[in-house]
Formats: C-alpha cells, sequence, structure tokens
C-alpha cells in the first residue's frame, strides 16, 4: 500500500507498513539500539551513550571491540538515518544527541523477534 507509512495516528506517532517496519528491525544493531532507547529511562540520550551499548553488542556477538570512529559512522551515517526516517527517533549530530520516539507497534514487533532471537539462540 503506497504511502501507508506516511501516516500519522493522530498522536504523533507514524504508522508504518508491514515491510517498513520488518526492515527497521532486520538488523541486529537497530534492534539493539532501539530495545537500549526504549529500556533506558528518558527519551533524550547521548550519541556517545547509544556508541557505548552498540560497542558492548558487538563484544557479546562476535568476542570483538569496534574503535569509536567506526561506530559513529556506523550510527550516524547508517542506523540514525534509517530509524529517523521510520520515525523512531531524532538525532542531533552537532549536540550527540538522540531523541527517542516510542512506537507501540514497533516494539511488539521487536518483542516478538526478540524471544525468536532467543529460542534459535537457545537451539
Amino acid at each position: 500500500m503506497p504511502g501507508a507509512g506516511n501516516r500519522d495516528d493522530g498522536q504523533g506517532e507514524r504508522v508504518l507498513s508491514i515491510d517498513e517496519m520488518l526492515e527497521v528491525l532486520s538488523n541486529y544493531q537497530r534492534r539493539g539500539i532501539i530495545n537500549h532507547l526504549r529500556d533506558t529511562p528518558g527519551h533524550v540520550h547521548s550519541i556517545d551513550e547509544v556508541m557505548h551499548h552498540l560497542k558492548h553488542i558487538e563484544q557479546q556477538k562476535y568476542g570483538e571491540t569496534p574503535g569509536d570512529d567506526h561506530l559513529l559512522s556506523v550510527l550516524v551515517h547508517v542506523h540514525g538515518p534509517k530509524l529517523e526516517e521510520a520515525g523512531l527517533l531524532d538525532y542531533d549530530v552537532p549536540n550527540r544527541e538522540i531523541r527517542y520516539r516510542p512506537n507501540e507497534t514497533v516494539e511488539r514487533m521487536l518483542d516478538e523477534i526478540d524471544g525468536i532471537v532467543e529460542e534459535l539462540d537457545r537451539e
């Protein structure tokens, strides 16, 4: 349904198509960013805090810690724009801040995906 992702639910939450949600949630780093932003108190977070969380994700997944320059580049040029386009965050690179914009439907889908990932990891 073209244009479905441009609708607003009347409360400022962007209505995403199923394909848009799946695309946003298809990457483990983006899922980790959303989980971190959702589970950490407050809606404004520093880019450094989110980079630290990405570093933790990479350490857990691969046993390696990427450099800050790489993480900043991935956050600012890959994941940030994708999440901002989906209406899930606003980011202010000069002030090094990220403002989380919760989306109940995306969060429910994220919980389901996280549950499936946990099941697969146990197998």
